[in-house]
């Protein structure tokens, strides 16, 4: 009996050290591949206004990273500027568009895996221009020459910047949250380390149950048995004298 309250109690506390050790699974690395446009030429850098195209994926499984959050800073000598914010689509794809010339620094983070951070730099690029070539016209008389006119183009683009607010129900975790959605300002996140101390008190009180059993068998076992009154020494010395 002994024994099987032991093994009881050895189950019972494996399964609660097994409950909480799940409650924190590892985190994962995440992986990217950014392309920059240059006069509409990929390159590992973009001019202003062309936009860097960013892939997010599971560094080792190689899958696409959906609702990956990407934080934009904007790098200068004094402090970084915070420029948007974007997420990555199904497909782990995103497009950033630079808005000026210097290095952006991208800090990639999603839930279960660890916080990433790159850099991609903008340049400004020119304009290539059209040169019309003078028109020469040869008659009787002396020749003349139109002067050259030169014809410039000037392409005029706009910034896009997606930014995202930050709510209850984004499917992100931002805004001081313990879990996606969960944590901090929104509700509480149903973690398995939250039953560790309910594992633990229900273990406390089977071990009780198995101590008081034991004692009540061994108590049992103890008890002295009942000697009916004619079976009592003194009575059968009396039947004797009789």
């Amino acid at each position: 009996m002994k024994r099987f309250f032991i093994v009881l109690l050895a189950f019972v506390l494996a399964g609660s050290a097994a409950v909480y050790s799940d409650a924190t699974p590892p985190k994962s690395h995440m992986s990217w591949n950014i392309t920059g446009l240059v006069n509409g030429v990929e390159s590992n850098v973009s001019c202003v206004g062309e936009p860097f195209t960013i892939r997010v994926i599971n560094k080792n499984i190689k899958r696409p990273l959906d609702h990956v959050l990407i934080m934009v800073y904007y790098l200068n000598d004094y402090v970084n500027d915070k420029v948007g914010s974007l997420m990555t689509t199904y497909t782990g794809d995103i497009q950033f568009f630079p808005n000026a010339s210097g290095t952006y620094e991208l800090k990639m983070s999603r839930q279960d895996y660890f916080t990433e951070a790159t850099y991609v730099k903008a340049v400004a690029c020119s304009t290539p221009e059209t040169t019309t070539l003078p028109a020469t016209t040869t008659t009787e008389e002396p020749t003349t020459t139109e002067p050259p006119t030169t014809t410039s183009s000037t392409t005029t683009s706009s910034t896009t910047t997606t930014t995202i607010e930050a709510t209850c129900s984004d499917g992100v975790q931002n805004q001081g949250e313990e879990g996606i959605d969960c944590g901090g300002p929104c509700k509480s996140c149903p973690s398995a380390g939250n039953f560790y101390p309910i594992v633990m008190g229900v273990s406390i009180v089977i071990l009780v149950l198995a101590i008081v059993l034991f004692a009540m068998r061994r108590n049992k076992k103890a008890k002295p048995e009942l000697v009916s009154k004619d079976d009592h020494p003194k009575h059968r010395k009396k039947h004797k004298e009789k």
